[in-house]
C-alpha cells in the first residue's frame, strides 16, 4: 500500500510540474482599404499551449511565417494582395502581450531556424 501511495505521489508531481499555460496568438494584418488608405485588422484569437513563453512565442512565430508565406504565393499567382501579415501578438492568461519584452536564449538563431524552414523552396 505504501509502494501505491509513493508511485501516485511521484506521477501527480511528474504531470503537475509539466502544466501548459494557454496563450492567445492574434495576426495583425493590413489591407488596402477601398477609401485608398490602408487597414488594420485583428484576426481571430487562436489558442497556442505550450510549457514555457518562449515555447509559445516560437509557436507562434511559425504561425505568423506561414501566413507571410501563404501570402507571398497568393500575391505571386494572383498579383492581388488580400491581406498581409505584418506582426503578431502573443497574450498570456493576464492578456499582457509577450512579444515585445520576450528575450530567451538564441532568439535569432531559433527565428532565423523557422524562417530557413518555412521559406525553403
Amino acid at each position: 500500500m505504501r509502494n501505491i501511495l509513493l508511485a501516485l505521489c511521484l506521477i501527480s508531481l511528474l504531470y503537475g510540474c509539466n502544466k501548459e499555460r494557454v496563450y492567445k496568438y492574434i495576426e495583425v494584418t493590413e489591407m488596402q482599404s477601398p477609401m485608398g488608405g490602408v487597414e488594420t485588422d485583428y484576426r481571430p484569437q487562436q489558442e497556442i499551449k505550450a510549457e514555457t513563453d518562449s515555447a509559445a512565442y516560437m509557436q507562434a512565430f511559425q504561425k505568423f511565417c506561414i501566413a507571410a508565406r501563404a501570402n507571398a504565393e497568393i500575391v505571386a499567382k494572383t498579383g492581388n494582395v488580400v491581406a498581409r501579415p505584418v506582426r503578431f501578438k502573443l497574450m498570456d492568461d493576464t492578456g499582457t502581450d509577450l512579444v515585445p519584452t520576450l528575450t530567451f536564449a538564441n532568439k535569432e538563431e531559433r527565428e532565423q531556424e523557422v524562417i530557413d524552414l518555412v521559406f525553403k523552396k
